[in-house]
């Protein structure tokens, strides 16, 4: 059937009203976007609710009823059929009934027979296992008019990247975090997740922070131990003095002492005046090697006499030089191997032997990550906000991050600029398996302008850009290929409608 101009309209009028809420507060952009759909669908009021792991409509981790005033929301509450609600979760589609109280579907529930409930839509949030649902309900007789469960199907994608998010945090508050124990005794705040593997790491290093003895961080690279590294410094009783880091991986051969301990002028061919080594810029403070398995055995040796006497002898002098360091090293060798690393020098560092576990065994910090990452480089790249979906971040928790966090990062920063590219608020899970980006997605059945295409299958982003298709079409259609009226029409700029027929793959007809 197709579907009449003023219906395309509306549908149209309110997601781009949507798409113009601020969503900085996210339970405020939920009130808005109902109070919007409920005018726009002529409903008397509306009903969002999010369900946590458990999926009891009885007890929804979140709801709002908008249409009424704060004092009486508990009421209205009692008044929405939860059968209903559970038809839409449980079957994964609108539920829409013109009234529940002559529905044979509805009309045996207790809430429906009690409160005469009559024309109903209830949408779900999400594909799959939805994570919960729009519902509209009116109390006059008389059904919702005929545009109305498409306003409905189309608030319901523009929300629930944004109803994911408040879940996961509301369901990241309910879980117990081991870490807070500890978190208030270091200076921890970069460092994100609540898994117990990370909290035996941050009560390992709540107890070293205050020691004078080295650390030594081990465990698979890319796990985060230079930032651990800060952390200690920062917690401990030489917070106010330098942080001074070496890679000593990356280190010259015959430039290794001289930049750790520094030089005399004419200590070797080509020192043509003193040099400070890094040992004395950490006067005060924390020196850290990462990588102090790579040290060659002459600067082994060295070392070892700095961490004996607290007294080292820049290249070429004969005056030793006293400093006051802490050393904090990392490494991703089994130091303790036979024949590789000074086992003396391995005691004198390895006061306390911290293991950073990999990320595949803190499975569970790995949503929690990924938002984190994805908000700082957005932030850094000066991109709109943009969200993980649920899919997504499912995703990346199954895998098995051999990089670890340096892979996560790599992979997440590559979705967020597809997802920008594509002019989308959300990664999904497409992103992140690398499809390639800028290519219309349109439906394999009946073409990106086929009538009746409310949004199809596959996700967001997806969906976004077939709406996008059809409704540039329509307009283009409707002022004859004129530009400058469809974009008017559409409400954006005319280089941006050129900019986007262009990528969209849109044929200018008239």
């Amino acid at each position: 059937m197709r579907r009449d101009g003023s219906r395309i309209q509306d549908e149209r009028d309110l997601y781009l009203r949507l798409l113009g809420l601020g969503d900085d507060d996210v339970v405020s952009f939920l009130d808005e976007a109902l109070d919007l759909l409920i005018r726009a669908a002529g409903a008397e009021r509306g009903y969002l609710a999010l369900f946590g792991e458990e999926g009891d409509v009885l007890a929804p981790r979140f709801w709002r009823v908008r249409g009424c005033g704060d004092e009486e929301a508990p009421g209205i509450r009692e008044r929405i059929s939860t059968g209903i609600v559970g038809a839409a979760l449980a079957e994964g589609r609108t539920v829409h009934t013109t009234a529940a109280v002559g529905d044979r579907r509805f009309q045996d529930r207790a809430s429906v027979r009690a409160h005469g409930i009559r024309a109903v839509i209830c949408a779900p949030l999400g594909e799959g296992r939805p994570l919960g649902v729009v519902y509209l309900q009116r109390d006059v007789p008389g059904p919702f008019p005929g545009e109305a469960v498409a306003l409905v199907e189309v608030t319901a994608r523009a929300v629930t990247p944004h109803a994911a998010r408040l879940l996961g945090r509301l369901e990241e508050a309910r879980r117990p975090d081991p870490t807070s124990p500890y978190r208030h005794r270091l200076s921890a705040e970069g460092v994100v997740g609540s898994s117990p593997a990370l909290a035996r790491v941050l009560g390992q290093l709540a107890l070293a922070a205050r020691s004078p003895l080295g650390v030594l961080l081990t465990g698979p690279t890319g796990t985060g131990k230079s930032m651990l590294a800060r952390v200690l410094h920062d917690s401990g009783r030489r917070a106010s003095g330098p942080f001074v880091a070496v890679n000593c991986a990356n280190l010259a051969g015959d430039l290794v002492e001289s930049t750790l301990f520094g030089h005399v002028r004419g200590g070797f061919t080509g020192a043509v005046s003193r040099r400070e080594g890094q040992v004395a810029r950490a006067q005060g403070g924390t020196l850290f090697l990462d990588e102090v398995g790579d040290l060659p055995p002459p600067t082994q040796a060295r070392l070892l006499t700095f961490l004996d006497t607290g007294e080292f002898l820049p290249v070429g002098g004969d005056e030793p030089t006293r400093a006051d360091v802490r050393v904090v090293a990392a490494t991703h060798r089994d130091l303790r191997s036979p024949g590789g690393f000074r086992q003396d020098l391995y005691y004198r560092l390895a006061g306390y032997e911290v293991r950073v576990p990999a990320l595949a065994e803190r499975r569970e910090d790995v949503p929690a990550l990924a938002r984190h990452l994805c908000a700082r480089y957005a932030e850094r790249e000066g991109l709109a906000r943009i969200d993980l979906s649920p899919a997504a971040l499912r995703a990346l928790a199954e895998r098995a991050w051999p990089g670890n966090l340096r892979e996560l990062d790599a992979w997440v920063t590559r979705a967020v600029d597809r997802a920008a590219f594509e002019g989308s608020g959300v990664v999904t899970a497409d992103l992140l398996e690398g499809e390639p980006a800028g290519e219309p997605a349109v439906p394999a059945r009946g073409g990106p302008d086929r009538e009746g295409d409310t949004g199809g299958g596959g996700t967001l982003a997806e969906r976004t850009r077939r709406a996008q298709r059809r409704w540039i079409a329509e307009a283009l259609a409707e002022t004859g290929g004129g530009v400058e009226e469809a974009a008017r029409r559409l409400g954006i700029g005319r280089s941006r409608l050129y900019e986007m027929i262009r990528d969209l793959g849109i044929e200018r007809r008239g």
